[in-house]
């Protein structure tokens, strides 16, 4: 089942987690990051699930719960992405100094792809195994 792949990658997020906040960390910017990316990623898989039980039961699920399901799955694949960026940027700190256009520029393809989320149009294609959006 297609299924199998996220819920492994679940699972793995759950005992990384576990692991790392078991321990105690400094509360420094870079932690706080990290968090906030080990959530965000947490989130995309758990809606990552979500989306592949909707997309594959379409006749099932209401046209509005999938869209729903799959702007926030969307949304978290580019706020992950995006906060990797900021925790990589934050170790990189000490070493780079970077004016405030520099950061108003950087975080400019975040804002433009999280407001096309909510106006592009969202399309299904049945696969051989599985269905897709797109």
């Amino acid at each position: 089942m297609v299924l199998k792949t996220s819920i492994i990658c679940l699972l793995l997020i759950g005992y990384m987690g576990f692991f790392y906040y078991r321990n105690i960390h400094l509360p420094i910017k870079t932690t706080r990051l990290f968090s906030c990316y080990y959530i965000s990623a947490s989130i995309l898989n758990v809606f990552e699930l979500i989306t592949l039980y909707t997309v594959n039961h379409l006749e099932q699920v209401p046209v509005s719960v999938n869209l729903a399901a799959h702007i926030i799955y969307i949304l978290a694949v580019n706020t992950t992405a995006y906060l990797y960026f900021l925790y990589v940027r934050s170790l990189l700190e000490k070493h780079l100094k970077l004016s405030e256009v520099i950061r108003g520029v950087q975080v400019a393809p975040f804002a433009i792809v999280s407001a096309l989320i909510f106006v592009l149009p969202l399309y299904y294609i049945q696969g051989s195994y599985s269905n897709y959006s797109m």
